[in-house]
Protein backbone atom coordinates (compact mmCIF):
# COMPACT_ATOMS: atom_id res chain seq x y z
CA UNK A 1 0.00 0.00 0.00
CA UNK A 2 2.45 2.46 1.11
CA UNK A 3 5.21 1.20 -1.44
CA UNK A 4 3.38 3.66 -4.86
CA UNK A 5 3.56 6.72 -2.13
CA UNK A 6 7.44 6.72 -1.66
CA UNK A 7 9.05 8.65 -4.00
CA UNK A 8 6.11 11.20 -3.52
CA UNK A 9 6.46 11.37 -0.26
CA UNK A 10 10.04 10.98 0.00
CA UNK A 11 10.60 12.78 -3.01
CA UNK A 12 12.63 9.72 -4.34
CA UNK A 13 14.51 9.60 -7.49
CA UNK A 14 14.01 6.85 -10.26
CA UNK A 15 17.52 5.09 -8.66
CA UNK A 16 17.49 5.56 -5.28
CA UNK A 17 13.01 4.71 -5.36
CA UNK A 18 14.48 1.74 -7.01
CA UNK A 19 17.10 0.42 -4.86
CA UNK A 20 13.87 1.15 -2.21
CA UNK A 21 11.60 -0.81 -4.20
CA UNK A 22 14.33 -4.09 -4.81
CA UNK A 23 14.56 -3.68 -0.55
CA UNK A 24 11.45 -3.97 0.12
CA UNK A 25 10.38 -6.87 -2.03
CA UNK A 26 13.59 -8.78 -0.17
CA UNK A 27 11.77 -7.58 3.37
CA UNK A 28 8.41 -9.18 2.39
CA UNK A 29 9.86 -12.18 0.69
CA UNK A 30 12.03 -12.95 4.02
CA UNK A 31 9.37 -14.31 6.05
CA UNK A 32 8.29 -16.76 3.20
CA UNK A 33 11.66 -18.21 2.85
CA UNK A 34 12.10 -19.26 6.19
CA UNK A 35 9.10 -21.37 5.38
CA UNK A 36 9.64 -25.08 4.43
CA UNK A 37 7.62 -28.48 2.96
CA UNK A 38 7.26 -29.76 6.56
CA UNK A 39 5.79 -26.51 7.93
CA UNK A 40 2.97 -27.18 5.17
CA UNK A 41 2.71 -30.11 5.57
CA UNK A 42 2.02 -30.48 9.22
CA UNK A 43 -0.59 -27.70 8.49
CA UNK A 44 -3.32 -31.21 8.39
CA UNK A 45 -4.12 -31.40 4.43
CA UNK A 46 -3.36 -35.34 4.58
CA UNK A 47 -4.93 -35.66 1.05
CA UNK A 48 -2.45 -36.49 -1.33
CA UNK A 49 -4.77 -36.54 -4.33
CA UNK A 50 -4.24 -34.70 -7.78
CA UNK A 51 -6.39 -31.80 -8.34
CA UNK A 52 -7.83 -30.72 -11.20
CA UNK A 53 -8.87 -26.57 -11.50
CA UNK A 54 -10.67 -26.94 -15.04
CA UNK A 55 -14.28 -28.30 -13.85
CA UNK A 56 -14.74 -25.26 -12.23
CA UNK A 57 -14.67 -23.15 -14.64
CA UNK A 58 -17.83 -24.99 -15.86
CA UNK A 59 -19.61 -25.42 -12.85
CA UNK A 60 -18.68 -22.25 -10.66
CA UNK A 61 -19.26 -19.15 -12.70
CA UNK A 62 -19.30 -17.08 -10.23
CA UNK A 63 -17.14 -18.30 -7.96
CA UNK A 64 -14.41 -17.80 -11.29
CA UNK A 65 -15.86 -14.56 -12.68
CA UNK A 66 -15.82 -12.89 -9.19
CA UNK A 67 -12.41 -13.81 -8.72
CA UNK A 68 -11.55 -12.72 -12.54
CA UNK A 69 -13.29 -9.25 -11.64
CA UNK A 70 -11.63 -8.91 -8.26
CA UNK A 71 -8.20 -8.81 -9.89
CA UNK A 72 -8.88 -6.52 -12.78
CA UNK A 73 -10.23 -4.17 -10.37
CA UNK A 74 -7.58 -4.42 -7.48
CA UNK A 75 -4.41 -4.80 -9.56
CA UNK A 76 -5.12 -5.23 -12.88
CA UNK A 77 -6.11 -1.22 -13.11
CA UNK A 78 -3.72 0.45 -10.55
CA UNK A 79 -1.79 1.49 -14.08
CA UNK A 80 -4.68 2.50 -15.86
CA UNK A 81 -6.36 4.80 -12.80
CA UNK A 82 -3.32 6.43 -12.60
CA UNK A 83 -2.76 6.95 -16.79
CA UNK A 84 -6.36 8.39 -16.25
CA UNK A 85 -5.37 10.97 -13.56
CA UNK A 86 -2.52 11.98 -15.63
CA UNK A 87 -4.89 12.05 -18.32
CA UNK A 88 -7.61 14.91 -16.27
CA UNK A 89 -4.42 16.97 -15.02
CA UNK A 90 -2.87 15.40 -12.15
CA UNK A 91 0.77 15.38 -11.89
CA UNK A 92 2.59 12.79 -12.33
CA UNK A 93 3.96 12.01 -8.27
CA UNK A 94 0.03 12.65 -7.68
CA UNK A 95 -1.76 10.19 -10.45
CA UNK A 96 0.56 7.84 -8.72
CA UNK A 97 -0.90 7.64 -5.42
CA UNK A 98 -3.94 6.65 -7.33
CA UNK A 99 -2.50 2.95 -6.88
CA UNK A 100 -1.59 3.62 -2.96
CA UNK A 101 -5.52 4.90 -2.43
CA UNK A 102 -6.89 1.34 -4.05
CA UNK A 103 -4.70 -0.50 -2.00
CA UNK A 104 -5.56 1.21 1.21
CA UNK A 105 -9.26 0.72 0.18
CA UNK A 106 -8.60 -3.04 -0.53
CA UNK A 107 -6.76 -3.52 2.74
CA UNK A 108 -9.08 -1.54 4.87
CA UNK A 109 -12.38 -3.35 3.93
CA UNK A 110 -10.79 -7.04 4.91
CA UNK A 111 -11.68 -7.73 8.22
CA UNK A 112 -15.08 -5.70 8.28
CA UNK A 113 -15.90 -7.37 5.11
CA UNK A 114 -15.22 -10.79 6.72
CA UNK A 115 -17.70 -10.13 9.73
CA UNK A 116 -20.16 -9.13 7.43
CA UNK A 117 -19.69 -12.98 6.07
CA UNK A 118 -20.33 -14.17 9.14
CA UNK A 119 -23.84 -13.05 9.49
CA UNK A 120 -25.28 -11.90 5.37
CA UNK A 121 -25.70 -14.75 2.43
CA UNK A 122 -22.35 -14.20 0.30
CA UNK A 123 -24.70 -14.53 -2.98
CA UNK A 124 -26.10 -10.82 -1.30
CA UNK A 125 -22.45 -9.36 -0.74
CA UNK A 126 -21.45 -10.04 -3.96
CA UNK A 127 -24.13 -8.68 -5.98
CA UNK A 128 -23.76 -5.72 -3.64
CA UNK A 129 -19.77 -5.55 -4.59
CA UNK A 130 -20.47 -5.74 -8.14
CA UNK A 131 -23.19 -2.81 -8.18
CA UNK A 132 -20.81 -0.85 -6.18
CA UNK A 133 -18.22 -1.39 -8.91
CA UNK A 134 -20.86 -0.92 -11.78
CA UNK A 135 -21.52 2.54 -9.66
CA UNK A 136 -18.09 3.55 -9.28
CA UNK A 137 -17.09 2.97 -12.68
CA UNK A 138 -20.31 4.95 -13.98
CA UNK A 139 -18.34 7.80 -11.74
CA UNK A 140 -15.58 7.98 -13.57
CA UNK A 141 -16.25 9.96 -16.89
CA UNK A 142 -17.40 12.50 -14.20
CA UNK A 143 -13.61 12.85 -12.72
CA UNK A 144 -12.59 15.18 -15.75
CA UNK A 145 -14.92 18.21 -14.40
CA UNK A 146 -14.53 17.15 -10.70
CA UNK A 147 -11.02 15.65 -10.74
CA UNK A 148 -10.87 15.01 -6.57
CA UNK A 149 -13.59 12.09 -7.20
CA UNK A 150 -10.93 10.16 -8.90
CA UNK A 151 -9.65 9.66 -4.93
CA UNK A 152 -13.51 8.05 -4.03
CA UNK A 153 -13.48 5.78 -7.11
CA UNK A 154 -10.16 4.05 -6.58
CA UNK A 155 -10.60 3.70 -3.11
CA UNK A 156 -13.99 1.71 -3.95
CA UNK A 157 -12.35 0.12 -6.78
CA UNK A 158 -9.59 -1.12 -4.36
CA UNK A 159 -12.10 -2.28 -1.49
CA UNK A 160 -14.74 -3.95 -3.52
CA UNK A 161 -12.16 -5.65 -6.02
CA UNK A 162 -10.32 -6.67 -2.46
CA UNK A 163 -12.88 -7.24 -1.09
CA UNK A 164 -14.74 -9.95 -3.83
CA UNK A 165 -11.44 -12.22 -3.37
CA UNK A 166 -12.29 -12.65 0.26
CA UNK A 167 -15.72 -13.51 -0.22
CA UNK A 168 -14.45 -16.34 -2.85
CA UNK A 169 -12.47 -17.71 0.13
CA UNK A 170 -15.61 -17.74 2.68
CA UNK A 171 -17.68 -19.14 -0.01
CA UNK A 172 -15.05 -21.60 -0.97
CA UNK A 173 -14.75 -22.95 2.73
CA UNK A 174 -18.61 -22.78 3.15
CA UNK A 175 -19.44 -25.09 -0.12
CA UNK A 176 -16.46 -27.43 -0.78
CA UNK A 177 -15.11 -30.20 0.74
CA UNK A 178 -11.98 -32.59 0.57
CA UNK A 179 -9.63 -32.34 -2.11
CA UNK A 180 -12.76 -29.61 -3.80
CA UNK A 181 -11.50 -26.94 -1.43
CA UNK A 182 -8.01 -27.14 -3.31
CA UNK A 183 -9.18 -27.28 -6.70
CA UNK A 184 -11.16 -24.43 -5.82
CA UNK A 185 -9.09 -22.24 -3.94
CA UNK A 186 -6.78 -22.65 -7.45
CA UNK A 187 -9.40 -21.80 -9.73
CA UNK A 188 -9.81 -19.16 -7.54
CA UNK A 189 -6.62 -17.50 -7.53
CA UNK A 190 -5.69 -18.67 -11.55
CA UNK A 191 -9.02 -16.65 -11.97
CA UNK A 192 -7.82 -13.71 -10.11
CA UNK A 193 -3.94 -13.91 -11.40
CA UNK A 194 -6.03 -13.54 -14.87
CA UNK A 195 -7.79 -10.45 -14.28
CA UNK A 196 -4.48 -8.88 -12.73
CA UNK A 197 -2.71 -9.73 -15.94
CA UNK A 198 -5.15 -8.65 -18.36
CA UNK A 199 -6.68 -5.44 -17.22
CA UNK A 200 -3.85 -3.50 -17.77
CA UNK A 201 -3.73 -4.01 -21.28
CA UNK A 202 -8.01 -4.35 -21.23
CA UNK A 203 -7.66 -1.20 -20.04
CA UNK A 204 -4.74 0.41 -21.97
CA UNK A 205 -6.58 -0.72 -25.48
CA UNK A 206 -9.98 1.04 -24.49
CA UNK A 207 -8.30 4.34 -23.43
CA UNK A 208 -6.88 4.24 -26.69
CA UNK A 209 -9.65 3.66 -28.40
CA UNK A 210 -11.41 6.44 -26.39
CA UNK A 211 -9.41 8.56 -23.60
CA UNK A 212 -12.46 9.77 -22.07
CA UNK A 213 -15.03 7.20 -22.52
CA UNK A 214 -12.86 3.90 -23.37
CA UNK A 215 -11.97 2.74 -19.84
CA UNK A 216 -15.21 3.75 -18.17
CA UNK A 217 -17.46 1.81 -21.06
CA UNK A 218 -15.00 -1.43 -20.59
CA UNK A 219 -15.42 -1.63 -16.62
CA UNK A 220 -19.02 -0.84 -16.77
CA UNK A 221 -19.18 -3.79 -19.23
CA UNK A 222 -17.30 -6.79 -16.69
CA UNK A 223 -19.35 -5.07 -13.87
CA UNK A 224 -22.46 -5.48 -15.62
CA UNK A 225 -21.09 -8.84 -16.92
CA UNK A 226 -20.53 -9.82 -13.37
CA UNK A 227 -24.38 -8.54 -12.03
CA UNK A 228 -25.39 -11.50 -14.71
CA UNK A 229 -23.13 -14.20 -13.85
CA UNK A 230 -23.97 -13.61 -9.86
CA UNK A 231 -27.70 -12.94 -10.19
CA UNK A 232 -28.14 -15.95 -12.43
CA UNK A 233 -25.05 -18.60 -11.32
CA UNK A 234 -26.08 -21.65 -9.33
CA UNK A 235 -23.11 -22.32 -7.73
CA UNK A 236 -23.56 -20.37 -4.86
CA UNK A 237 -24.81 -22.88 -1.72
CA UNK A 238 -26.17 -21.79 1.24
CA UNK A 239 -24.58 -24.57 3.43
CA UNK A 240 -21.73 -26.90 3.55
CA UNK A 241 -22.07 -29.78 1.00
CA UNK A 242 -20.25 -32.63 0.30
CA UNK A 243 -18.57 -33.28 -2.96
CA UNK A 244 -21.43 -33.40 -5.57
CA UNK A 245 -20.94 -35.24 -8.90
CA UNK A 246 -19.17 -32.28 -10.58
CA UNK A 247 -16.85 -31.79 -8.31
CA UNK A 248 -16.11 -34.59 -7.70
CA UNK A 249 -14.57 -34.50 -11.18
CA UNK A 250 -11.47 -32.01 -9.34
CA UNK A 251 -10.60 -35.43 -7.54
CA UNK A 252 -9.84 -37.46 -9.91
CA UNK A 253 -6.28 -38.46 -11.20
Amino acid sequence: MLGPALPSVLSLDFQTGSLAAVALMALAFAPVATLGVRAIDEAGNTDRGRTSIWPFFRVAPVLVGAAFLGGLFESGVNAMGALHALHIGFVATTAALVVTVIAAGSLMVQYPLGKLADRIALKLLLMVSAILLLASSALLPFTAAQPTLIWAVAAAWGAVGGGLYTLILVHIAHAYRGVAVAAATMAAVVAYTAGNIVGTGLGGLAMELSPELGLPLLLLTLSAAMIAVIAFGRDMRKEPAALSPQTALCAAS
